[in-house]
């Protein structure tokens, strides 16, 4: 799949990449991805990141692959959160992911959504 995968400060690319493998998580087909200034901070190399990583966090899509347990069928239209959690941690289970010690971010800490595909927790 395409995808724009920042290689260094100042050096982002668009090539062929692996499609994401899914671990549990449910498999979306990017249909409308934004660029905001984390992105550009990030490109940049003003906000660190470990390369290679695919960039971006904004995004709609359609469900391609279920999450193995979800609730969310096949072909269903969403918005992602960029937000990334453990779901196991004290402050997840308190229904307070935006504090997991374990988060991060979309297209930051793992690969983003400036791809065909990109995987994701399901709500």
């Amino acid at each position: 799949m395409l995808a724009a995968v920042i290689e260094g400060p100042g050096a982002v690319v668009v090539r062929q990449t692996a499609r994401p493998q899914t671990g549990g998580l449910a498999l979306v087909r990017v249909t409308q991805a934004g660029v905001c200034g984390t992105d550009r901070k990030l490109a940049a190399g003003a906000i660190p990141v470990t390369p290679p990583r695919v960039l971006g966090h904004e995004m709609t899509g359609l469900v391609e692959v279920p999450a193995p347990r979800g609730t969310v069928p096949a072909g269903t239209a969403v918005v992602v959160n960029p937000a990334v959690f453990c779901g196991m941690c004290p402050q997840c289970g308190a229904d307070r992911p935006n504090l997991c010690a374990r988060g991060g971010l979309l297209g930051r800490d793992v690969d983003g959504c400036f791809a065909e595909y990109v995987a994701v927790a399901e709500p």
